[in-house]
């Protein structure tokens, strides 16, 4: 090939790496839905231009102590418009945005609003033909996955991603279903895993026996001392795999570090807590059954405030913890 075709070849070569490395994926949307931005972060878009945001702190899915000046400069293009294609191209350029708890809120809501059955009707989204998952809940989906695709791909910038589904084994699927999950991985716990987290959480709320109550007739009182060790139980036993924890606080790194090392700084001062009024709404149910005083007998305070616990997370009754805990142990006796 003679040096001028072979010069140009090249050239075209380098560009069309460098239009890959920067391309925006064909499943993210042209003009992103407000719905798909976490409400926290439309609340900070709308308040960018002011010294200090505050929020109400018993306000659902927000940090407090937070200021615009937390945002990595990196990030910020995508609170300035909310369009997922800007914070896509964030993400390939600066993969270590993918670890920032701004950018987790993001992407983790995306995960909640594919797959939160009761938000679809909260938000009047229809599901299709035979039940299948809304239009808008699979574009969801596709954006988390290509956020996800921008994270890889910018870091191994030689390399693509494809994502395919595994094939299912046949048969019946043990386990249960995860509504609130951090991770597709985590979509399903197997029995052996309810199990695990059952006999933690059993343990630690047997170490706080003493601030359960007696069941009198002021249930009121119970249900806050029932809900208050549950929520020291859950910072204790820390389930990572639901998603019913956010941020409370974000520590504001210091200047002199790069903005990688501030990315790592944030994410490791990041202090969670727990969801208080999902709790609380589950464990009124609970307590209010008429039965709760006998299964409370029957099994003690301790157990079965973690059944209680592992339901509320699960969005079950504490009856089928048990039936499905009950059915993993006769079959591993029999067996």
């Amino acid at each position: 090939m003679p040096p001028k075709q072979a010069k140009a070849s090249a050239k075209r070569k380098r560009t069309c790496k460098a239009n890959a490395n920067n391309a925006v994926s064909p499943t993210i949307l042209e003009r992103t839905p407000r719905e798909f931005v976490h409400p926290y972060l439309r609340e900070l878009h709308a308040k960018r231009n002011t010294d200090e945001i505050e929020f109400d702190n018993d306000a659902r899915h927000t940090f407090t102590r937070w200021s615009i000046d937390s945002v990595p400069v990196e990030a910020r293009p995508f609170i300035e418009d909310l369009e997922l294609r800007t914070l896509e191209a964030s993400i390939r350029a600066h993969p270590w945005l993918y670890v920032h708890p701004t950018i987790f809120l993001q992407t983790n809501w995306l995960h909640v609003l594919a797959v939160d059955r009761k938000g679809w009707l909260e938000r009047g989204w229809r599901p299709g033909e035979g039940g299948a998952c809304p239009a808008e809940a699979r574009e969801a989906w596709e954006a988390r996955k290509a956020l996800i695709r921008a994270h890889v791909e910018g870091s191994f910038r030689s390399m693509r991603m494809e994502l395919k589904p595994l094939p299912r084994r046949p048969g019946r699927r043990g386990g249960i279903r995860n509504p609130y999950p951090t991770d597709p991985d985590n979509e399903w716990l197997t029995l052996a895993q309810l199990e695990h987290e059952y006999a933690a959480m059993a343990a630690a709320f047997k170490q706080r026996r003493r601030e359960l109550p007696d069941i009198g007739p002021r249930r009121i009182l119970a249900l806050e001392a029932f809900v208050n060790a549950a929520i020291e139980v859950l910072e204790k036993v820390n389930p990572l795999w639901s998603g019913l924890s956010h941020p409370a606080f974000v520590a504001e790194p210091p200047t002199d570090l790069t903005t990688e090392q501030q990315g790592f700084f944030v994410l490791a001062n990041t202090e969670w807590e727990w969801d208080r009024e999902h709790l609380w709404d589950a464990f009124k149910e609970y307590i209010e059954a008429s039965t709760f005083a006998d299964e409370v007998a029957r099994h003690g305070k301790a157990p079965y405030a973690a059944y209680m616990t592992l339901a509320a997370l699960l969005d079950t009754t504490p009856k089928a913890i048990i039936g499905k805990l009950f059915r993993r142990r006769s079959k591993r006796t029999v067996g």
